[in-house]
């Protein structure tokens, strides 16, 4: 099979995997709290799970898993950039972490890629 289907492949897993467990992760997004509330300059009007992010990394994970047959060290690379960045969006929605701490997250992650 060529690249160009590969790619097709990957990416029609990818996008429904994300999709079914967005609806999956949350009623476990209640339970861990990784909810935003509306307070302040949020323009929501109720709760809004916060767990798009690891959603979208379990689906790349998944796709990689199942259209690849191996994985090289650039694609190892972002998936370790997108793990860490998951983990510091968690950290945050939960903690409310600092700026700068955040921003030392993406810097980590641009190094890693």
């Amino acid at each position: 099979m060529d690249r160009f289907a590969i790619g097709l492949i990957g990416a029609a897993i990818a996008f429904s995997a994300t999709l079914i467990l967005q609806k999956l992760l949350i009623p476990v997004a209640y339970r861990l709290d990784l909810v935003d509330h509306p307070v302040g300059r949020k323009d929501h009007v109720e709760p809004t799970p916060v767990i798009g992010g690891i959603a979208m990394l379990l689906g790349i994970l998944m796709a990689s898993a199942l259209a690849l047959k191996a994985i090289d060290t650039s694609l190892l690379g972002f998936l370790a950039a997108g793990t860490l960045l998951v983990i510091v969006g968690i950290m945050d929605d939960r903690h409310d972490l600092p700026w700068w701490v955040r921003i030392l997250a993406q810097v980590g992650a641009a190094l890693i890629m």
